[in-house]
């Protein structure tokens, strides 16, 4: 069964939990082409399960999935760093997201390309392609979940206001976690084209309810006597 808590952003702050070595460097300009073919009409074919298996640790390798807003990334990335420090095992998913975002772009210069124009795309195949490769992730971040027998959320002022989160990616999260703690099965995703398009569409959604139900890590007594 999945145990899911909570950690607010001052804790780690106060508690000052980071490295005290440096972690493990996250290797991102590999030849991420090589998960790309055509077939006899010219149409790219991107291979989603090689993708995923090489880029995502199997289950004996991670844990503690860690649920976090974006903008807190040098915190978590601290925060990771110590608890691996300490003999745990988090998955945290900035480390496949840059490498998402460049396959992305990958793409588009080789496929869909306008001639003559310098990073420019034709937009709706760019949207298709953008769109596919985040279902990709989110299929991928919910294995992970799935596969971890704990769950922390990261508490802070950029993941959660008044009770609601801005971000479909937490949101999936935390339902996929609430999901599988009721024995559940997770059939909804959601897609972030942030980055892709010329404006930006906020997304809310409460999460009170699911945040409430999660126990709170207050100390590093508590932190270890959980974790492990």
């Amino acid at each position: 069964m999945i145990k899911g808590f909570k950690i607010k952003e001052s804790t780690i702050i106060k508690n000052d939990w980071k490295a005290t070595k440096d972690r493990p460097t996250i290797i991102e300009n590999d030849n991420i082409t090589e998960y790309i073919s055509q077939n006899e009409n010219g149409t790219p074919i991107l291979d989603g399960e090689k993708l995923i298996n090489d880029w995502f640790p199997n289950s004996s390798d991670k844990n503690i999935f860690i649920s976090h807003a974006h903008k807190d990334a040098q915190l978590v990335e601290n925060f990771a760093s110590f608890l691996e420090n300490q003999g745990l095992k988090p998955f945290v998913d900035f480390e496949v997201w840059g490498r998402c975002t460049e396959l992305i772009k990958k793409i588009n210069d080789e496929f869909n390309a306008v001639c003559g124009e310098k990073n420019a795309y034709y937009y709706s195949d760019a949207q298709s392609i953008s769109a596919n490769i985040y279902i990709i992730l989110v299929t991928a971040l919910n294995k992970m979940i799935s596969q971890c027998s704990t769950f922390v959320f990261i508490e802070s002022n950029n993941s959660i206001e008044d009770d609601y989160t801005y971000s479909p990616w937490i949101m999936e999260e935390l339902n996929t976690f609430n999901i599988l703690r009721c024995n559940n099965q997770m059939k909804k995703t959601y897609l972030d084209s942030e980055g892709y398009v010329t404006f930006n569409v906020a997304v809310s959604f409460k999460i009170n309810d699911i945040i409430s139900s999660l126990k709170e890590i207050e100390d590093q007594t508590c932190l270890f006597k959980i974790l492990r």
